[in-house]
């Protein structure tokens, strides 16, 4: 199966200006197409007809899969089933608050989120935790909680003022997340792309 570079379309995405509602539902549809097509770029008006039902530029959307398709590069990120338990890495994305600078990281799992790196645990589950660190008041000390359980990817809200997931908020529970989500904790608003393999344990000050 053909192989598409997803962290890069979220970010071509996101400078073109698309709503975080947009760019999970282009990712959806993505990512349905390269699972149901034996050759992608045989067939990419198909894609180009799909991406129509959710906004007038899919042309260029279409282009920008063309090219990376025709690259072939040697980094590359398979698209996973949502059929398929979770077994790997993921990318955040989101562009500061401040300078609108586009922001990329990949972390390994379990990872939590937070505005205290000396506040944050080490371990959950007796597994050793990424940290993203976000200086932001409105970020809690330890915000919330990216880990697997039963093979599904899963966040567990921590805060004070909770976490939006795709316009829903989510306060002191958890919830089932899927690639292309867009998570928002303030003044954050922040992608996940699933990636397979393993990215290391990070620690990330924001």
């Amino acid at each position: 199966m053909e192989i598409i570079l997803v962290q890069e379309l979220i970010a071509f995405l996101q400078f073109s200006g698309f709503a975080a509602h947009q760019i999970g539902e282009i990712i959806e549809e993505v990512q349905q197409y390269f699972n149901d097509c034996d050759d992608p770029q045989a067939n990419l008006k198909d894609l180009e007809k799909k991406l129509e039902t959710h906004t007038e530029f899919s042309g260029p959307i279409v282009e920008f899969v063309e090219k990376n398709l025709q690259q072939n590069k040697e980094t590359v990120l398979s698209v996973p089933s949502s059929s398929n338990s979770f077994d790997g890495s993921i990318l955040l994305t989101w562009r500061d608050p401040g300078t609108q600078e586009l922001q990329q990281k990949e972390f390994s799992l379990p990872l939590i989120i937070g505005r205290e790196l000396a506040k944050m645990p080490d371990t959950y589950n007796g597994q050793p935790l990424s940290k993203a660190v976000f200086y932001s008041r409105k970020v809690s000390s330890c915000h919330a909680i990216i880990h697997v359980l039963h093979g599904e990817l899963i966040i567990t809200d921590t805060s004070t003022n909770g976490t939006t997931i795709n316009h829903q908020l989510l306060c002191q529970s958890s919830q089932k997340l899927s690639n292309g989500d867009v998570l928002i904790i303030v003044p954050y608003q922040i992608t996940v792309t699933l990636l397979t393999g393993d990215g290391g344990t990070e620690i990330l000050t924001i």
